[in-house]
């Protein structure tokens, strides 16, 4: 389907096409369950069970009712992120089979659907029975464990997946580094077998710090370590707490959204005289409009809180080249081109790389200005990273004819296992020497 598009395209050129073509999947998803969910709502609901609930208020009945529009929504929805799925197949970025795939989603479907039907069912009884504060209980509730459920499936996944790192595998040049934390911390270093779609930075569980394998191979020795100070960092500030606790409190908002859609579009159809299947729906596109909402609000919150990780781990480290050669593979690995627009960044939880070394070097100049008679400088390392920053930032160059030029020496990265010719990106190497030896 999308293969065709990336046989020939260079890193940037791949890395725009992916993160366009993305963009406009997730949003023509989100268009595609408004529009069923409004469907739903105005009607459609009732025609597919064919009956309102009053004065047919028996119990199994209401339950066999839901049914149906259930089913319609989840084989609508399901479309659009089955075609993502598919360009971040093709494109390289997730390696796993269709059959590995099914056995991580089936499972969440079939819970999502029972304890979709059992919420609804819940809900329309006390719209029956007019009874509005055991409804808005029910909605708070059931969403609370919705996202609860949701962080403790994950941990359990990870844990599922751990196993203990063994000597061969410890970074060159890192083992001082761990024997230290260790120390401090009394936790160990754990590989994630995990090869899902694209990379991710070193995170904690518990007291024990967490490396995907694809992280090993990935990252540099001093760029993994960078990363791990990170993860340290977040883990002193709590943020994996915080951030759960923010959503809590942002999901929150489903019920008076819900409420207000009931007692305003629900009002002209009826209600609360008259109960209607289509009456769940609006409640669902409440959750609905809160749900993502509330991510937009996390998205803009998370690309604030790596900009701060990044300078705080650049302030422990006193160095800025590794933390800038961990965010070039991340961007890499991850399809991220250098520069990205608005209107792409409006729904990532993550910035692209020029945004971030624009950040760092800003934050390092505030620094820097403001205490510069307490703080040594580091001219050499701070010369390199502006030198690494202008060619980031620069256009590419096409070589002379004699094969000389600005592509004389580069590092190859690899992105994925699709394809040797078109998965490798080069980047200019103002640390010949040290890339050698790693």
């Amino acid at each position: 389907m999308f293969k065709k598009l990336f046989s020939k395209a260079n890193f940037e050129e791949k890395s725009n096409l992916y993160t366009t073509l993305d963009f406009l999947l997730a949003s023509l998803s989100r268009l595609v369950e408004l529009t069923a969910l409004l469907l739903l709502a105005s009607g459609l609901a009732d025609k597919l069970a064919n009956v309102y609930v009053r004065p047919f208020s028996e119990k199994p009945l209401e339950l066999l009712l839901l049914a149906p529009m259930i089913i319609f929504f989840t084989l609508v929805v399901s479309v659009c992120p089955a075609i993502r799925s598919r360009l971040r197949t093709e494109c390289g970025l997730d390696t796993r089979s269709l059959k590995s795939k099914l056995t991580i989603v089936l499972p969440y479907w079939i819970f999502g659907f029972f304890y979709l039907w059992l919420v609804s069912w819940l809900l329309l009884q006390n719209m029956n029975n007019g009874q509005l504060i055991i409804w808005t209980f029910t909605l708070a509730t059931s969403l609370w464990a919705l996202i609860i459920l949701e962080a403790v499936t994950k941990h359990l996944e990870v844990k599922a997946k751990l196993r203990e790192m063994t000597g061969e595998e410890f970074p060159e040049g890192l083992h001082g580094f761990f024997e230290k934390w260790q120390k401090n911390e009394g936790g160990k270093l754990m590989v994630c077998q995990n090869f899902g779609p694209g990379l991710t930075m070193p995170t904690y569980q518990g007291q024990n710090l967490i490396v995907t394998e694809k992280a090993l191979a990935a990252f540099q020795p001093e760029s993994l370590k960078a990363g791990l100070i990170m993860a340290m960092v977040a883990q002193m500030l709590k943020l994996k707490r915080n951030y759960l606790i923010l959503r809590l409190v942002a999901i929150t908002m489903a019920v008076p959204a819900s409420m207000m859609l009931l007692y305003s579009l629900g009002f002209m159809m009826g209600y609360p005289v008259v109960v209607r299947v289509s009456n769940v729906a609006l409640v669902w596109l409440g959750c609905w409009l809160s749900f993502h909402v509330s991510n937009l609000v996390m998205n803009f919150i998370s690309r604030i809180l790596i900009h701060r990780l990044n300078l705080a781990t650049i302030a422990i480290m006193g160095q800025i080249m590794p933390l800038i050669k961990a965010i070039e593979t991340m961007s890499q690995y991850n399809l991220l081109p250098k520069k990205l627009p608005w209107w792409k960044v409006f729904g990532s939880s993550y910035p692209g790389p020029k945004d971030q070394i624009r950040s760092i070097m800003n934050g390092l100049g505030d620094h820097s200005a403001k205490a510069a008679k307490k703080v040594p400088a580091q001219p050499k390392d701070l010369a390199q990273a502006k030198v690494k920053t202008e060619e980031i930032f620069a256009e590419p160059q096409k070589a002379d004819s004699n094969g000389q030029g600005p592509f004389k020496d580069k590092i190859r990265y690899k992105v994925s296992d699709d394809s040797e010719d078109n998965n490798f990106d080069n980047f200019d190497n103002p640390e010949e020497k040290d890339r050698s030896e790693d």
